[in-house]
């Protein structure tokens, strides 16, 4: 299984994550992350207060909107914006 860290953020206008910079891989966007994710291949984390923290997909409350979480059991989107921006 191929694993990389999240290690920074781009967010749009309001503020919602549109990409992701990894440490291996350069910047992604969130589509190819989800993507990356529903298959048994990758698995991606990121650090946060010194401790990995596993990232995992869900869906907004309507079940449209795909995001990208590291609490699995919360249903706040966007749960990286503790992540510096990608320059």
């Amino acid at each position: 299984m191929e694993e990389d860290e999240i290690i920074c953020i781009k967010t749009d206008d309001i503020n919602g994550i549109t990409h992701v910079g990894l440490k291996k891989g350069g910047l992604q966007s969130i589509d190819v992350i989800l993507h990356l994710l529903h298959g048994d291949d990758y698995s991606f984390h990121t650090i946060k207060d010194g401790i990995p923290k596993e990232v995992y997909h869900k869906y907004s409350t309507e079940g449209k909107k795909p995001f990208l979480t590291i609490d699995p059991n919360s249903s706040l989107m966007d749960t990286l914006n503790f992540l510096p921006e990608c320059p």
